[in-house]
């Protein structure tokens, strides 16, 4: 019953997109809006690495703790446009052939929006964690996978995901600029929501 409705809702959908849209247009439409997610799925798989990659470092390295942490603390108030600059010069430069470069700017872009939320949530829930289950751990000799699967994951997942979904917002907000870069004179547009 409810696929009959999903359909109905579908059919209604493009069949307004063609009557009020020439074709082309609702073809790029759809185009644009695919590539546009591909690149914030991108961007929080990026994200989820590497939050959980320098998280993890933070929390059990003091000396860690003591360089990346402030440095991470630094980098998330910097406005994402601060990272423009660096972002279209470093990979466009390093693929200079075309797409590859733009792409990966546009990606890294929405990355620095979305990922420090996600990150200071890992730190805060791995400082969260009592000593008590830190010992736990020792005592049942439990080796590294094992702890993160047993105690440390699900301690995280809920601030995980609350951190998730701030984070895609942040970097949902930044799709539209990533997507239309300026390089001086040179404009470049890439299919997506933003153009």
């Amino acid at each position: 019953m409810k696929k009959r409705y999903y359909l109905i809702f579908t059919i209604i959908i493009l069949l307004s997109l063609y009557l009020f849209l020439d074709v082309k247009t609702t073809f790029d439409l759809i185009y644009g809006t695919i590539r546009s997610i591909i690149r914030m799925i991108a961007a929080y798989i990026l994200s989820i690495l590497f939050s959980l990659l320098v998280g993890l470092l933070i929390i059990h390295n003091e000396k860690a703790y003591d360089i990346i942490f402030p440095i991470c603390d630094v980098l998330q108030g910097v406005p994402v446009l601060g990272f423009f600059p660096f972002a279209i010069y470093f990979f466009i430069h390093t693929f200079p052939a075309g797409w590859l470069g733009q792409e990966c700017a546009a990606v890294f872009l929405i990355f620095t929006g979305m990922t420090w939320s996600i990150l200071f949530s890992v730190i805060e829930a791995g400082t969260a964690l009592s000593r008590e289950l830190k010992d736990l751990s020792l005592l049942l000799k439990l080796d590294p996978t094992r702890y993160l699967i047993e105690i440390f994951f699900p301690l995280a997942f809920p601030s995980f995901v609350s951190a998730s979904i701030t984070g895609w917002g942040g970097g949902w907000y930044f799709l539209f600029a990533s997507e239309f870069l300026t390089m001086g004179r040179e404009k470049i547009a890439l299919p997506g929501l933003g153009t």
